[in-house]
C-alpha cells in the first residue's frame, strides 16, 4: 500500500457505510479532499463501491476508514439517554469494531 503524507484542506465525516458514489461526487462539488467513513474496502462485486473509489481517486480525495461500528457507536450511546427519558430501560452493549470493511 502506498503511504504518503496527507494534505487535508477540508474534511468530511460520514457515519457507517458512506462509500457511495453520489456522496463522493458531492464531496468534489464542496471542495472536500479528505473523507472519513466506516466502510472503505473496495468490493469488486458491488459496482457502487468500485465507482466510489474511482471518483475519489480521480479527484484526489483521501479516503480514511474508521470502521462501520466505530463511526456509529457514539450515536447509539447517546440514544440510551433518549430512551431512558421516555421511561424505557436501555443499555448499550459494547462490541469490537470489525476490520473487514476497511480497505
Amino acid at each position: 500500500m502506498e503511504r504518503r503524507k496527507l494534505r487535508i484542506r477540508r474534511l468530511d465525516w460520514s457515519l457507517g457505510g458512506g462509500n457511495d458514489p453520489e456522496m463522493v461526487k458531492e464531496l468534489v462539488k464542496l471542495g472536500i479532499n479528505t473523507y472519513v467513513t466506516g466502510v472503505t474496502k473496495i468490493n469488486e462485486s458491488y459496482a457502487p463501491s468500485v465507482e466510489f473509489h474511482k471518483v475519489a481517486k480521480e479527484n484526489g480525495i483521501n479516503v480514511i476508514g474508521a470502521t462501520h461500528y466505530s463511526t456509529e457507536k457514539f450515536a447509539c450511546i447517546a440514544m440510551v439517554g433518549y430512551f431512558e427519558k421516555l421511561g424505557l430501560p436501555t443499555k448499550f452493549i459494547s462490541d469490537e469494531p470489525g476490520l473487514a470493511d476497511l480497505g
